[in-house]
């Protein structure tokens, strides 16, 4: 999908300069084709994704075909900076509340704690492992993106229900289990967790 949004962005710009070529296309071609877009009420996310679509395609042409590119004179359209929504002190209370209720409450109740404690990813989140958990320091070991490791301290609550939770775990594996399959729990069972909670 992501493929062919590039691929669509890349095919209005041709269309827009009327089939130029690229070594023709110029930094006010890309500039006033925003500037259109802008005009036809796109949001700036969506302006911000068509930059960077042109500069990685022009920064491949550069390297493949040795054509430059016009990008470097083109400004990056600004994306405002909004505040993500967060929980109440009642809400967390009620999720809490519900985690205790389900099916499997150590382990819900620690996905929402250290969730909530730490701000981590998802798919930071399911990659966990055992391992990775230091009760001792109050750390987690959580590997984001390319693998880059980092350490994420963890509050009182969030380790108490670790600990609640690893009791009885011998040796390594996944931390958070899906009790459907016996293995780690994906990003989707992550999300049908949160809304069965949230409904609750």
């Amino acid at each position: 999908r992501t493929s062919e949004k590039y691929q669509d962005t890349l095919c209005a710009l041709a269309c827009r300069t009327n089939g130029k070529s690229l070594e023709n296309i110029t930094a006010g071609d890309i500039r006033r084709y925003l500037a259109d877009c802008r005009d036809a009420g796109h949001k700036p996310a969506s302006l911000d994704t068509y930059y960077r679509t042109f500069s990685a395609f022009f920064t491949w042409c550069e390297a493949e075909y040795g054509i430059s590119s016009p990008m470097s004179r083109v400004e990056r359209p600004r994306v405002p900076r909004t505040l993500p929504p967060f929980l109440s002190d009642e809400a967390i209370g009620k999720l809490l509340a519900a985690a205790a209720r389900s099916r499997f409450p150590l382990r819900d109740r620690a996905i929402v704690l250290v969730l909530l404690d730490t701000g981590i990813r998802a798919g930071e989140l399911v990659g966990l492992k055992v391992s990775d958990v230091d009760l001792e320091a109050g750390e987690l070991r959580v590997f984001g993106k390319d693998q880059e490791e980092r350490l994420v301290p963890l509050g009182e609550r969030a380790a108490q229900a670790l600990s609640g939770y690893l009791t009885g775990r011998n040796g390594d594996g996944p931390l958070f289990i899906s009790h459907r399959t016996g293995e780690a729990l994906t990003v989707s069972g992550l999300r049908q967790i949160l809304k069965r909670l949230a409904r609750r």
